[in-house]
């Protein structure tokens, strides 16, 4: 049984099938039926201490990435990824036992696009600008992830949760 929101991938005798298996109930005999997700997922990026562009060192930046993998794409996806495959409930608190395709290449990606949004900004006036920062690694990471694999992922949203310079340049512009 697929349920509403994911889909299937068929799998017989090691062979991976093209085509997405819409949500329904299937009867195999020699297949495998692995379930993936299509919905939004979201995941959280921690404790970063990115440089900006005054070459000051953030103390630390908290963001929640949210992203969805089109359906057509995962069977592609199962075949070029087959070992960056995680449960939900195993990247996000409360999440689902739905298979997630592709998580590590999408957080390695997004890890990246935060240091490098974070790198075009002062580290003195980023606090004034979480939203725009935010739309950066949104653009950033949709590029990236666009670049190798066309289509196949929406960032849908960027969260800038914390935002912390380090406390000795705060005292220091204070003075």
């Amino acid at each position: 049984q697929i349920d509403t929101g994911n889909v299937g991938v068929e799998r017989t005798l090691g062979k991976v099938g093209t085509d997405a298996l819409p949500p329904g109930v299937y009867f195999t005999l020699f297949k495998t039926v692995d379930e993936f997700t299509a919905k939004e997922v979201s995941f959280q990026l921690n404790d970063m201490t990115p440089k900006s562009r005054d070459n000051l060192t953030m103390k630390d930046v908290d963001i929640d990435i949210y992203f969805k993998v089109m359906p057509a794409s995962i069977p592609g996806l199962y075949t070029k990824y087959q070992g960056d495959v995680v449960k939900h409930k195993e990247v996000a608190r409360d999440g689902t036992s739905d298979l997630v395709m592709a998580y590590n290449r999408v957080s390695r990606e997004a890890r990246e696009s935060v240091y490098k949004s974070v790198a075009q900004l002062d580290a003195t006036t980023m606090h004034t600008k979480r939203a725009e920062l935010a739309e950066m690694v949104r653009a950033t990471l949709q590029a990236e992830l666009d670049a190798n694999d066309k289509g196949a992922f929406l960032i849908t949203a960027v969260n800038v949760r914390n935002l912390l310079t380090d406390p000795a340049i705060e005292a220091a512009i204070r003075q």
